[in-house]
């Protein structure tokens, strides 16, 4: 009974608050209390954020232009710069009364983003929400560019994503890896690659595909694999079966230059969402892992895949 008492004076508290501020929002009081207050109890935390604009014109919608954002708390836990020329976004309402959180019509207008990744990724789990509690609703990027330094990989591993363009994407905080299987239309490109990503969204079992063309093996493992060759081209299409699940079926071209007569050496398996629950790169991890343990090679094919296998498992992220 206590907690059913709380949990509808959360409810009524978050009413209220939500109505005062759009209240003042009317006045064009809000606005300025968030940039001018707001903003600065978060810089003991380390975090940065200035912008020109209004920024929440109210409470549930933000616009503004010229976006910098800083996170640098510690030296051994991961930072990272955001810029963005413009951007703006609604927040839904009523989610909020239950305790949820949905971002839509989201646009970033050429955004770049430099990430630092230095804390091991294991522990970093704990941090996600629950699954459906953080969601993002027409997600689109215009002419953006990701640049990650992972100092937990040798080398530092270095990814660079340039010319991301992503139309119409849905993504779920708990299982950030799921935005790559949500997205209308998008493509971006690393080093001489493409990615080409497109969902059938609005089907009654969503289907799509995600082609990776001309990618080096550099690229994505941060080394040069033997007898790989320096590039491959991955296939991967993909249904929907539920929310909880995602049927998988793809084609990997070791060597890269797939042809029409060339169908690549297949691999299918099924992604159980709840698994996922995991930072962008231990789900990518898993992704990679689930390719290596369900690919069917022809006899020279295996022996290559054994070698790549072997070397992904001596640089994988482990908990330790």
């Amino acid at each position: 009974m206590e907690l059913i008492n709380f949990n509808y004076w959360k409810i009524y508290l978050l009413t209220i608050i939500g109505f005062i501020f759009l209240y003042l929002s009317f006045f064009k009081i809000y606005p300025y209390i968030f940039k001018n207050y707001v903003l600065k109890l978060f810089r003991k935390y380390g975090l940065y954020i200035s912008f020109e604009g209004k920024g929440f014109i109210h409470p549930f919608y933000f616009k503004a232009h010229n976006l910098h954002v800083k996170f640098q708390y510690k030296k051994e836990i991961d930072s990272f710069e955001f810029d963005c020329v413009r951007i703006h976004f609604k927040i839904k309402f009523l989610p909020l009364l239950i305790g949820k959180v949905k971002i839509y019509d989201i646009h970033f207008f050429h955004p770049y983003l430099f990430y630092e990744n230095k804390l091991n990724s294991f522990l970093k789990i704990h941090l996600l929400p629950d699954q459906r509690r953080v969601c993002f609703e027409n997600f689109n990027i215009h002419k953006g560019e990701v640049y990650v330094i992972d100092y937990l990989l040798p080398g530092p591993y270095k990814l660079r994503l340039t010319n991301i363009d992503i139309k119409n994407a849905k993504m779920d905080l708990a299982t950030p890896v799921n935005l790559l299987f949500f997205i209308e239309s998008g493509k971006a490109n690393i080093d001489n690659g493409t990615i080409i990503a497109k969902t059938k969204l609005n089907e009654k079992i969503p289907i799509g595909s995600l082609i990776l063309k001309d990618i080096k093996w550099i690229s994505v493992m941060g080394i040069n694999i033997p007898f790989f060759g320096t590039k491959f081209d991955l296939n991967v299409y993909y249904s929907h079966q539920s929310p909880k699940y995602t049927q998988i079926k793809g084609y990997l071209h070791l060597t890269g230059n797939s042809q029409e007569n060339d169908i690549g050496i297949p691999f299918e398996f099924t992604i159980k969402w709840e698994d996922y629950k995991l930072p962008m790169d231990l789900a990518l991890q898993k992704l990679i892992e689930n390719i290596f343990a369900t690919v069917q090679p022809k006899f020279i094919e295996k022996g290559i895949l054994l070698i790549g296998k072997e070397v992904f498992d001596r640089i994988k992220k482990t908990p330790e």
